[in-house]
């Protein structure tokens, strides 16, 4: 969390909004990092006051989310984010790191 929002304290802030149900869910999942989502209506509202007011803020989130999801391997996020950011480059990257180096016919 502190990778994207530059925030040392993000983690902190979560846990407390989910303790006090503050429109946050834990994902249920099997992996070993805990996944949050913003109650739909919610997170819809934050992302279109941020559009507003930063619309260059929305691309920096985008590549910071890119990054940190590739940095863990989790390389259709990564992907993802990169295209809705705009870094058509990284996601390519990405992309060719994925594939196989070798290919047996």
């Amino acid at each position: 969390m502190r990778a994207v929002t530059g925030n040392e304290h993000a983690a902190d802030l979560v846990k407390r909004m989910e303790d006090e149900n503050l429109l946050i869910n834990r994902v249920d999942s099997e992996d070993r990092v805990s996944w949050y989502r913003f109650h739909s209506l919610f997170g819809e509202f934050l992302a279109t006051r941020l559009a507003q007011r930063e619309p260059d803020a929305v691309r920096e989130l985008h590549c910071r989310t890119s990054r940190w999801f590739a940095g863990h391997e989790l390389l259709a996020e990564a992907v993802r984010h990169a295209s809705a950011g705009g870094y058509l480059e990284f996601a390519a990257a990405v992309i060719e790191h994925s594939a196989p180096r070798d290919v047996e016919s």
